[in-house]
């Protein structure tokens, strides 16, 4: 496991399509993998956590979980960063 923080960078707040798009992401790997914001830890496998987040750019966020997982994930929410 491993631990990633970096700073949202879409270009608006993640809305329930790219909150899909993430969860899916996460989905495909059988390690757990958590987000933490605001004090809130929960699982990057639900939809209804990630929405609860209410992440705009700016947000600064910490992953948790498989290497591999991580870079899809960041390569997701941090596009600029590619």
């Amino acid at each position: 496991m491993v631990q990633q923080a970096m700073i949202v960078k879409v270009q608006t707040p993640l809305g329930a399509r790219d909150a899909v798009e993430f969860v899916r992401f996460a989905n495909q790997y059988k390690e757990d993998t958590t987000i933490l914001y605001a004090n809130k830890t929960g699982s990057a496998k639900s939809l209804m956590f990630v929405l609860s987040l209410g992440l705009v750019p700016g947000s600064e966020i910490e992953l948790n979980g498989p290497q591999e997982c991580l870079d899809r994930l960041v390569r997701f929410i941090c596009p600029q960063d590619q």
